[in-house]
């Protein structure tokens, strides 16, 4: 059987564009990641897509699904003050490729979704429907050597709770996003033919994405991108020393 599938890549400080659209074989790539796919798929998915019409469609459809997955990546940064700590994150961290600058930390989330085609009468609609959010968190790691003040070892830690406080807002934006596009891929009228139902579907989750880009971007804006959480190093409580 064939499965209808679109990818999306989010980047949080770059407005949204799709990733490239194919149409997967169910048993093969259904969850395949966007850094997976060969770029010469893209030019075999209208032909993939043009057979898909001849699929068993399904006569009814289950409960729609949601999975998410959390990943953590750390850099290493080494230092016995917080202007070396400082220095160490201005220089090795994640970089934000619209801005060109570095920041502390970053959040990213990939949202996949799937669906296989049903009857309804003569129309076609989504059938089998599951949405798979990928979230990627980027924090610095520091251990603190021996002979470091407890003072400075109290400020990491506070800061490093401001920062997860931050970045767990970019996170849940991205897991709304996935709930959204479900909701909203679930509500989709039947289509006279699956090549409307995928243009459909195609166009009512490009808005979803976009309107979750924007709120990240406004977040980001609205939060002085974490510092309103506090999430700025050093603190006022010690000096940049």
């Amino acid at each position: 059987l064939l499965s209808s599938q679109t990818v999306w890549l989010f980047n949080p400080n770059s407005p949204a564009e799709p990733a490239t659209q194919v149409v997967y074989e169910h048993r093969e790539t259904l969850t395949a990641s966007l850094l997976n796919i060969p770029k010469a798929d893209a030019a075999v998915a209208p032909d993939i897509a043009a057979s898909a019409k001849q699929q068993t469609l399904e006569p009814s459809r289950p409960a729609p699904s949601l999975d998410v997955k959390v990943n953590y990546r750390y850099y290493p940064i080494v230092g016995t003050s917080a202007a070396a700590l400082r220095s160490q994150m201005n220089q090795q961290g994640p970089i934000d490729t619209t801005e060109q600058r570095r920041y502390d930390a970053k959040t990213e989330w990939l949202v996949q979704w799937s669906y296989r085609y049903r009857r309804q009468g003569a129309q076609c609609a989504i059938g089998q429907l599951s949405t798979h959010v990928d979230v990627t968190i980027t924090y610095p790691q520091w251990s603190a050597p021996s002979g470091v003040s407890s003072a400075l070892q109290t400020e990491w830690q506070r800061y490093m709770l401001a920062l997860q406080t931050h970045e767990n807002g970019h996170k849940d934006n991205g897991i709304a996003a996935g709930r959204s596009i479900l909701q909203a891929l679930a509500a989709l009228p039947a289509s006279p033919s699956c090549q409307a139902l995928d243009a459909a579907a195609n166009s009512m989750a490009q808005r979803v994405v976009s309107r979750y880009n924007q709120n990240d971007l406004d977040y980001d804006r609205d939060t002085a991108h974490g510092s309103t959480h506090g999430a700025v190093f050093p603190g006022p409580t010690i000096a940049l020393r």
